[in-house]
């Protein structure tokens, strides 16, 4: 699975600028999930993901993204062997 261009695309002007982006996955069926690739440029971002169902989500991991590149960098989160139909991403600045 695969998601372009989430979040906002510009940097912010000032530090005191925060922004938060959420986003869910349906992966149709029960699957076992053990890892979140993110392609990264630059920012600095905690990127929160969870398991389980809408108003049942349950926390398998999270990664602070501190990076200043001009290429983008593959970010990886181990979630484990998360078994599960849907996925929740938290992205705060």
């Amino acid at each position: 699975m695969a998601a372009w261009n989430v979040g906002i695309v510009d940097a912010p002007s000032q530090l005191a600028n925060h922004w938060n982006e959420s986003f869910q996955l349906d992966l149709g069926t029960n699957q076992t999930v053990q890892y979140a690739y993110f392609w990264v440029k630059s920012g600095n971002a905690t990127v929160t993901i969870y398991s389980g169902a809408p108003d049942n989500w349950e926390n398998v991991g999270n990664s602070p993204f501190r990076t200043n590149h001009r290429l983008l960098d593959c970010q990886t989160i181990t979630l484990g062997s998360t078994s599960t139909r849907y996925l929740e991403f938290n992205i705060k600045q």
